[in-house]
């Protein structure tokens, strides 16, 4: 029976998806330099023409193996960006620790030292994943869960140094539960913000934006995470709230503004002025609840915009307390 099949043929696919796992398992245990196409076609219980069929020689079969392995499933962004980051962390030591990429990090060091092409593929899948974390270690910055003097490329390159360093040059990779212990020692274990909620605002522009509540704030929610619901429970209609805001969008290297964004107006440090841009953006706002719902209130006259973090929620003092 002639091995000719239509490209979209499963009975391909699946020779070709034999192949490539072949391929991987060829480099774990030989290293690029013992790489042998005859083994491989073993190893796939396919024909050494088969394997020329769809690669023109073991370079091309090891760079389209590596591709076709590198789509494994990442964690999507979910809470603040220190939780990302120690997702995305604990996601690459269980890589290392036990998976085929692990088996073939050795020998993909080895190879991308040989060869372009998968110098290329190797520096290509590693400067992704690098930025992916970078940006989480941004978001960290932005939202206050990471401290604000951290700076992402050095950051994501001594976690990601951490773990490839316990994979290649001990005998032991990282346990994955110890993933928030490294995380906690490259980016400070101190005093940082907890994101408890969210702004819900018809209020998107923050250049449209009133400056202050009383000037025009919308009616919005504010929305709980589902870990803090409890903290929220004995909120009430009509009650008088500090709602305390985190103006991501703030440009925290300011130290002194024109009031209002007023040119005429003689410069002032930011900590003499209601300016959002500041060392550390934390909005106060006084407003009224409205109504209340299981995880989540309506306020009042409240002029953040919509996705603001919220950190914190404080009832308004009276002589009655």
């Amino acid at each position: 029976m002639s091995e000719r099949f239509a490209p979209e043929d499963p009975r391909v696919l699946r020779s070709k998806a034999r192949i490539r796992a072949a391929a991987l398992a060829e480099l774990a245990e030989n290293g690029f330099g013992g790489f042998g196409i005859e083994s491989v076609a073993a190893r796939a219980g396919v024909g050494k023409a088969t394997v020329y069929r769809h690669w023109t020689d073991h370079a091309h079969l090891v760079v389209d193996a590596l591709t076709a392995a590198h789509h494994e499933a990442v964690p999507a962004p979910a809470g603040t960006g220190r939780d990302h980051v120690v997702a995305l962390v604990r996601h690459v030591a269980e890589v290392l620790r036990d998976s085929t990429f692990s088996r073939v990090v050795p020998a993909l060091v080895d190879a991308a030292e040989r060869d372009d092409r998968i110098r290329a593929v190797h520096h290509g899948y590693s400067a992704h994943r690098r930025a992916e974390l970078g940006a989480a270690v941004a978001t960290g910055v932005a939202d206050g869960s990471v401290a604000p003097c951290t700076d992402p490329d050095t950051a994501t390159t001594l976690l990601l140094g951490a773990l490839f360093h316990h994979r290649l040059m001990t005998g032991d990779p990282l346990p994955p539960d110890d993933a928030p212990a490294l995380v906690d020692t490259v980016l400070g274990d101190g005093p940082r913000v907890v994101v408890i909620g969210h702004v819900s605002s018809p209020l998107t522009d923050p250049g449209a934006a009133p400056r202050q509540g009383d000037e025009g704030g919308a009616e919005a929610w504010v929305v709980f995470g589902e870990d803090y619901r409890d903290a929220a429970r004995d909120l009430t209609a009509g009650a008088e709230i500090l709602l305390l805001t985190w103006l991501h969008r703030a440009d925290r290297d300011t130290l002194v503004v024109h009031p209002r964004d007023d040119p005429a107006a003689p410069l002032r440090g930011v900590f003499a002025t209601r300016s959002a841009d500041r060392p550390n953006p934390i909005g106060l706002h006084r407003v009224t609840i409205t109504a209340a719902e299981p995880g989540r209130i309506r306020v009042r006259d409240l002029e953040a915009v919509d996705g603001t973090p919220v950190v914190d929620v404080k009832p308004v003092l009276t002589d009655e307390r």
